[in-house]
């Protein structure tokens, strides 16, 4: 069994599979995988977790942790 997620915005249906953007991982059997894989569509998830890490964060972050794009500018 390989675990397999889509690369593309939208969805995708083919080979008895449907995945969308909102359900991005499918997992099938070897063979499938290799055909789902030559598609150009799916990205091999191999070495990843199950599940992914949680999005929310564990604690508090204060803005002089907060680094953007502007806060290495010199001020003055």
């Amino acid at each position: 069994m390989k675990r397999l997620k889509l690369l593309y915005l939208g969805s995708y249906s083919g080979y008895g599979v449907t995945v969308t953007q909102v359900q991005p991982f499918v997992e099938v059997d070897d063979q499938l995988a290799a055909k789902l894989l030559a598609t150009g569509y799916f990205e091999d998830m191999a070495g990843m977790p199950a599940t992914p890490p949680s999005a929310t964060p564990e604690g508090t972050i204060t803005s002089e942790q907060v680094v953007t794009k502007h806060s290495t500018r010199k001020k003055g």
